[in-house]
């Protein structure tokens, strides 16, 4: 376990992580469970990855007292490379787990202030499926390369006790004597004791990638619910703008009214009689002496 880890400690334990998980059990109860089990998970990978690297430091042991022979070198190059990658995701399961508390602290501050939408921001914008991901890949890749070693170890010593076999019965047939079945026998001790702390590998590496795979479908279902509340969060929201739109018109009724129309009509009237007298006015005034001849006829 490295510094960082030991700092962190169990997740299940923080108390910042302990303060979130209550208010998503007030408020989220179905978000609670999903996010509980990723911290069960995750606390638990650190636990599998120590086994891992203590099963690989016994194979090493093994390694040591056999022969030179393809067998030893093969192990010995898989169990560098596998070695290297469980020190790499212990170093991203450090990184994730302090990311996991940052958040949980940020949440619980911030539901103080703006509420329940803190938490469902908080398990949206976890951020942490691309790191179970790639978790997840090193660990496959670990397990194909742990398996092939097993199969080499496997086959090489059973040549090596059939060609024996095949070197026995050449010898009984020169004596005379009946040949005998050959099977390749059972596993040497020295074969025996390699094969031992890497089939325990194989098993707890095939554990560690069911919880990775576990936590990343936690982590789906925390962002698809986080998503779901972001929809529905914006049609309310644009149900409620809809609502105050018709509210300013008029609850909806968007035909104007009956008066609404009769001061329409009003104002087109007294246009109409302004420009009646508009019209009048520029007409051209009468000649006084017209007006006394007409008069006079």
């Amino acid at each position: 376990m490295n510094d960082q880890d030991m700092q962190i400690g169990k997740l299940l334990e923080n108390e910042a992580v302990r303060q979130f998980l209550q208010l998503l059990a007030e408020n989220s109860p179905d978000k609670r469970q999903d996010y509980s089990m990723m911290l069960w998970q995750a606390d638990n990978m650190a636990g599998k990855l120590n086994r891992a690297l203590a099963e690989l430091h016994e194979v090493r042991g093994q390694l040591a007292e056999m022969k030179e022979n393809p067998s030893r070198h093969l192990v010995s190059r898989m169990t560098d490379v596998v070695e290297g990658r469980l020190y790499a995701i212990r170093e991203q399961l450090a990184t994730m787990k302090a990311h996991i508390v940052e958040r949980a602290k940020e949440a619980v501050e911030r539901f103080r202030r703006t509420g329940i939408k803190a938490l469902d921001h908080a398990v949206s914008a976890l951020g942490i499926r691309k790191a179970l991901e790639s978790m997840q890949k090193r660990v496959g890749d670990s397990i194909a390369d742990v398996k092939k070693s097993i199969e080499k170890v496997e086959n090489l010593g059973h040549e090596i006790r059939s060609a024996g076999g095949h070197i026995k019965n050449a010898g009984r047939t020169i004596m005379g004597k009946e040949r005998q079945e050959i099977d390749g026998g059972s596993e040497g001790r020295i074969q025996a004791a390699v094969l031992s702390p890497l089939r325990m590998e194989k098993t707890l590496l095939n554990q560690l990638n069911n919880m990775i795979i576990a936590a990343i479908g936690s982590v789906e279902r925390l962002e698809q619910a986080a998503g779901q509340t972001k929809e529905e969060a914006a049609s309310e929201t644009g149900q409620e703008r809809a609502e105050t739109f018709e509210a300013m018109n008029g609850q909806g009724n968007l035909k104007p009214s009956v008066d609404n129309r009769k001061e329409k009509l009003s104002v087109l009237k007294d246009l109409q009689e302004k420009k009646m007298l508009a019209t009048i006015r520029s007409m051209p005034v009468p000649d006084k002496g017209i007006k006394s001849r007409e008069a006079a006829l």
